[in-house]
């Protein structure tokens, strides 16, 4: 038989080991409570939150979960930011790239202006991002190719300028993508035709040139595709 010694030392290492890894556990989740509440303070201050229609207990130390618009999982980590129509307006601040498990972003039919800010790229489970019927201005960052869970992107109805970025394409699940009416120039990438299961993808009403790529044609699952009124050349592909 062993040593009894060496068995209690054995059991109490076990036990420091499983301790520490909730103590880490536990700090991760306050650490990105802490980050979504702060996300979610910018956003108030500087989109004109003091003039908003629906913001019950914002700013309060209620759990963010209480506050009008918000909802959160079992852990108090953000899930939805839901405020369409809300008089915000003003230039979405960088702290919210902090919603890192956000599923499902509403600010529609609002007064927002300047660029996207290229941190959103950190939404990267999210499902649904609603931004339409603003003033947004700026070209589409990049990092929104990380949005590799996307269902549905509304973005229409805005002053968006620049180029399609390549990393789109990386919507591999999206159903829904519009764009239209905005000041889009530039081709449409080759990647999205990695686009297996959109549904619908409009582009009218922008300033896009070339000839649609032939990897379109892979969107087999597409039933409302608009185009029109772009500068596209050359002839529909097969």
């Amino acid at each position: 038989m062993g040593d009894p010694g060496d068995l209690i030392a054995a059991c109490a290492l076990l036990s420091l080991i499983a301790l520490t890894r909730t103590l880490i556990w536990r700090r991760r989740i306050n650490e990105g409570k802490e980050a979504d509440r702060q996300g979610l303070i910018a956003l108030f201050e500087q989109c004109n939150g003091r003039n908003w229609k629906q913001k019950r207990n914002w700013l309060t130390d209620n759990p963010i979960g209480e506050w009008e618009g918000i909802e959160t999982n079992d852990a108090g980590r953000l899930l939805q930011c839901v405020l369409p129509t809300n008089n915000l307006s003003g230039s979405l601040p960088k702290e919210i790239g902090n919603w890192t498990q956000v599923l499902w972003v509403y600010f529609g039919n609002n007064n927002l202006t300047g660029s996207l800010p290229k941190e959103i790229g950190n939404w990267a489970q999210v499902k649904n991002v609603v931004l339409h019927r603003n003033n947004l201005t700026g070209s589409l960052p990049k990092e929104i190719g990380n949005w590799s869970q996307v269902k549905r992107v509304y973005l229409d109805d805005n002053n968006l300028t620049g180029s399609l970025p390549n990393e789109i394409g990386n919507w591999t699940q999206v159903k829904r993508v519009y764009l239209d009416d905005n000041n889009l120039t530039g081709s449409v990438p080759l990647t999205l035709g990695d686009w297996g299961e959109v549904g619908t993808v409009s582009f009218t009403y922008n300033n896009l040139t070339g000839s649609l790529p032939k990897e379109i044609g892979k969107w087999g699952e597409a039933y409302n595709v608009s185009l029109q009124h772009n500068n596209f050349t050359g002839c529909l592909p097969k």
